[in-house]
């Protein structure tokens, strides 16, 4: 199957991001981050050296059973990484097994992580960014459309995935639209993968 150029583009752009150092990760954390992800979802329980045992094992309860996670749990992580980190790493495997998952049900083969780049994380803070009703910071109330707000480079990955493999913010607001499939069928399929992972957002 060939994907639509918007969609190569998209997966283009995701994977050469994951390589470079991002905002709280630099650019091996990132890409053991994504490959420590994909071995629990094999099953498999990876420490990886540059994360060591504490922040892999969190890695893997985010990859494999994010509805067991609570308050306490994330508060926890404080411990051993900042709630900036948490976003980071929490946006990275979310936005890396939607992908993965993608490509799957496209019939496709997951893409091979990236060599990573070599350089330090760039620490921009988004400013205003605190805790408001939600587990660790956003830019406003904590919702799905800003969860991942308090790190601007992972909100911009967010939207730019979601406008791809689902629907953009504007789009939200048309009933009617067409994306190879109509609006009813999407939000059909949309709701039962929610249920189905106990997303219940």
């Amino acid at each position: 199957m060939q994907l639509p150029d918007d969609y190569q583009q998209m997966l283009d752009q995701q994977y050469a991001r994951l390589a470079a150092p991002g905002t709280w990760w630099n650019g091996a954390e990132r890409v053991a981050i994504v490959a420590t992800m994909r071995r629990a979802q094999q099953g498999e329980l990876e420490i990886a050296q540059c994360l060591g045992e504490k922040i892999s094992r969190f890695v893997h309860k985010v990859s494999i059973a994010a509805h067991e996670i609570d308050e306490t749990y994330v508060k926890a992580a404080g411990l051993f990484m900042t709630p900036l980190q948490v976003v980071e790493l929490t946006a990275l495997v979310a936005q890396f097994s939607a992908l993965d998952t993608f490509l799957y049900g496209a019939g496709l083969a997951a893409r091979g992580l990236p060599q990573p780049i070599t350089g330090d994380p760039s620490e921009l803070e988004v400013k205003g960014a605190k805790l408001m009703r939600g587990w660790f910071p956003t830019r406003g109330i904590a919702g799905a459309p800003n969860c991942f707000s308090a790190v601007a480079d992972e909100h911009k990955a967010l939207h730019d995935i979601h406008s791809i493999i689902y629907l953009g913010m504007e789009e939200m607001a048309d009933l009617n639209i067409v994306k190879d499939l109509h609006r009813s069928q999407i939000e059909l399929l949309a709701a039962r993968t929610s249920n189905y992972n106990d997303c219940f957002y």
